[in-house]
């Protein structure tokens, strides 16, 4: 009735009003809409002068004219905002009534995304822009500022869902695409990027540095700014320095972080580092940070990763400053991460040091540390006041801070995952018997326990993840061991939670023992900078070498003995005439994650090349003609997440099985997969592979992983690379003729793939122990 009300009262005004837009999520959670920071009360808005408004949502009103607006039928994508753009731009006004709602349930799972992945829609994109350019244009021929906003808003949302481009494409046909795009934020004009209330000011930039502009640098005595031409890019008084890790080590303190700041984006910049007061200072070695891959999968913006480490015995103060282009500029701090101070004028106790941090320093708005060496009498007093100041923003993680101890005798506690059974629990076993002062838990998450897998004795030293128990140890363990990188894994305090009040009592250090070897290209995950690990187990010279090169540690922060359960691969064993057929999943040919479940989309999974040609491999009569004649059978075993869609698959020969559950590789003569990890068990038994990836441009395009990219390419792997089933039958065909023997090539890879391929567990506990 609102709406009605409304169109009546403006019915000649305008031809399309809207309502307030409300998204509700997974947990019924309400959200609005930035656009009602302009419509923020009823009435008629001009849209030349609102630019940003961009309608593109249905939560609106048409009129019913004799002259309608209609939908273009052809599209897949952008439709509803070509209907909405035409029916504004009749009399360039839109109308809004705070009268009205229109709920929007939007879940947050990737596989929402789909329909408007660029593999799916690139064109379709294309087109969208190409006719917001083509048909609005203002006096002059230039695409209209109403377009060119629109246009803006599309690349936004998809820039932060790494939506943007087709990686699918290679060579030249990327190359048109990258710069068909670049053509579009090349139209936009500046003031248009700068002035969107729906970028962050970082994108902002990204965007910008797409026009290629000349751009300058104006200095003042305590401020700079970044224009180009007439416009204004940015005025700063001071440079952002991040810190994502601040911890003492040996008596020194270790600051890490990046400096964020728009002067990077445009010129070279440099951090200092002053001691003491020192005015000139040290210049620190700066790299791009992984950070600046911001708010994005995709890199956009060059942030400064720097490392500086303090000895606590001779320091009293450390500051920081920037350098562009030889004028010097203070710096404020913010503090993220697994850095110790999450809250200003926080402070920390080290042995026998205080560590405050301070917002203020020689007159001047710079942040900087103090390093105070308190007598018995001042360190109580400071010791106290940290604690009140626990106490002030947790009651209850005040308590548990009384409960971690200075010294106490060392405990390890193991972690793997819910219903997995990993490297921890290997580790666990080889460990338990040791006579070496220390004390060891395994963390289990229910209380049913397989009696096979712990002997009666080890059965005391089991702990209930989340439990008291599990939170007294863990706050007083000397060592972590977890086969699973995520904190939630092995920590029984929410992350925020477990650094906030407990980050600068803690004394433990993280092993990831990994669960698989890493070769999938997800440094946003995994780098060094993201992550709170001091240990990383690796088992190949390829990690080694990737690890250093392209995800930012150090060959100290490596342990090269080799995952613990490689030591129960029965290298040497007899196989049964077995192949083994075990493919990941496709986020994109599964629903969304309710209640801890994956909704099942039978229809895409049917529909898919992924199910066509696997189903036509596993009823192929070459295949059954192939098992029959030499006395082998085949199991294909789904990707768990995919168990459900076994029953899809029906093949006729009675030497095809379809399993699930857990098997026994050493029993397979051969393993066809994709991207699984599983692969270098088989590379350890230096048993022969074959790459099967029936949709490998969609794998390219990253519609069918949470990762796009391979840090060790199929191509360059342990056996064929096929992409249908034909090439797939040939290429098994051709092993079993030859005995299940790998190409030299192939060979030649396994042989010297591994660091090592014995005791890793003891390997593994001697390093620990010794460091």
């Amino acid at each position: 009735a609102s709406l009605v009300t409304f169109f009546d009262a403006n019915f000649d005004k305008v031809d399309l009003i809207t309502y307030n837009l409300i998204y509700i999520n997974e947990k019924n959670e309400l959200n609005s809409h930035e656009r009602y920071e302009i419509l923020n009360r009823s009435g008629i808005y001009d849209i030349d002068n609102n630019i940003h408004i961009t309608q593109t949502t249905m939560n609106i009103c048409v009129k019913n004219s004799k002259t309608p607006v209609l939908f273009d039928s052809t599209l897949k994508v952008a439709e509803d905002q070509f209907f909405i753009t035409d029916w504004i731009m009749k009399k360039h006004k839109i109308g809004f009534t705070e009268n009205a709602d229109y709920f929007y349930f939007r879940h947050s799972d990737a596989s929402s995304s789909t329909g408007n992945h660029p593999y799916i829609c690139f064109d379709q994109m294309i087109y969208f822009f190409d006719g917001l350019y083509d048909k609005y244009r203002d006096s002059k021929g230039k695409p209209s500022r109403v377009a060119q906003a629109l246009v803006l808003y599309n690349l936004n949302w998809r820039l932060k869902a790494d939506l943007i481009w087709p990686y699918h494409l290679q060579g030249k046909e990327m190359q048109e695409a990258r710069e068909k795009i670049a053509s579009y934020i090349k139209a936009i004009d500046d003031d248009v990027i700068l002035s969107s209330p729906y970028l962050d000011n970082f994108h902002k930039y990204y965007f910008l540095k797409f026009k290629e502009k000349q751009c300058n640098i104006c200095f003042a005595p305590q401020r700079f700014a970044i224009y180009s031409g007439d416009v204004l890019w940015a005025d700063e008084s001071n440079c952002l320095l991040v810190f994502t890790s601040t911890r003492v080590k040996d008596s020194k303190l270790v600051l890490e972080g990046f400096l964020k700041s728009p002067a990077c984006e445009f010129f070279d910049v440099d951090v200092y580092a002053h001691i003491n007061g020192e005015k000139r200072g040290i210049k620190l070695e700066t790299s791009l940070s992984f950070y600046s891959a911001y708010k994005s999968a995709i890199v956009t913006n060059n942030f400064r990763h720097f490392r500086y480490k303090a000895d606590l015995a001779t320091v009293q103060t450390i500051s920081f400053s920037v350098d562009i282009m030889g004028h010097r500029y203070s710096t404020k701090f913010f503090f993220a991460g697994s850095s110790l101070f999450l809250q200003k004028n926080n402070a920390f106790i080290s042995d026998k040091y205080v560590i405050r941090y301070r917002d203020y320093y020689d007159g001047r708005p710079s942040d900087y540390f103090n390093i105070e060496r308190p007598g018995k009498e001042e360190l109580a007093a400071a010791s106290s006041e940290i604690e009140r100041s626990h106490f002030q923003r947790s009651k209850g993680g005040a308590v548990y801070r009384k409960l971690i101890r200075k010294k106490c005798k060392p405990i390890w506690l193991y972690n793997d995952r819910h219903g997995v059974i990993d490297n921890a629990y290997y580790q666990f076993k080889h460990d338990f018997g040791k006579d070496d002062g220390v004390t060891r838990y395994y963390v289990i998450d229910n209380d049913e326990i397989n009696s096979e897998l712990f002997s009666k004795e080890e059965r005391k030293y089991l702990i209930k993840y989340g439990s008291l128990k599990h939170k007294l140890k863990f706050l007083n363990c000397s060592k972590v061991l977890t086969s699973f990188s995520s904190v939630s894994v092995y920590s029984p305090f929410p992350t925020v939670q477990l650094l906030a009040y407990y980050g600068d009592a803690l004394h433990f250090e993280i092993v990831y023992l990994q669960h698989g070897i890493l070769h999938a290209k997800l440094v946003n995950l995994y780098a060094k900078e993201r992550c709170v690990i001091d240990k990383i187990v690796v088992s190949s010279h390829f990690e080694i070498e990737n690890m250093i090169n392209n995800y930012g540690y150090s060959k100290e922060d490596l342990i090269p003995s080799g995952m613990p359960r490689y030591d129960y691969e029965k290298v040497g064993s007899v196989p049964e005439g077995k192949i083994l057929f075990s493919p990941s999943w496709r986020r994109n040919l599964i629903g969304e994650l309710v209640e801890n479940r994956r909704q099942l989309n039978e229809k895409a999974f049917l529909n898919s090349d992924f199910y066509k040609q696997i189903d036509a491999f596993l009823n192929s009569p070459r295949l059954a003609k192939l098992l029959d004649e030499y006395g082998l059978s085949l199991d294909f075993k789904n990707h768990p997440v995919f168990e459900e869609y076994n029953r899809l698959f029906q093949p006729k020969s009675s030497r095809v099985n379809i399993i699930s559950g857990s098997i026994e590789m050493d029993k397979y003569n051969v393993m066809i997969t994709d991207y699984s990890s599983i692969v270098f068990d088989f590379v350890y038994l230096k048993r022969p592979v074959i790459y099967f990836v029936p949709d490998y441009e969609m794998f390219r395009s990253g519609l069918t992983h949470t990762y796009r990219e391979l840090d060790l390419p199929l191509e360059e792997g342990f056996g064929a690379f096929t992409r249908n089933s034909d090439e797939l039958l040939d290429e098994l065909e051709k092993l079993v003729i030859n005995g299940f023997e790998p190409d030299e090539i192939y060979k030649k890879r396994m042989d010297s793939f591994f660091i090592t391929k014995e005791k890793h567990c003891e390997k593994l506990y001697n390093y620990l122990s010794e460091n």
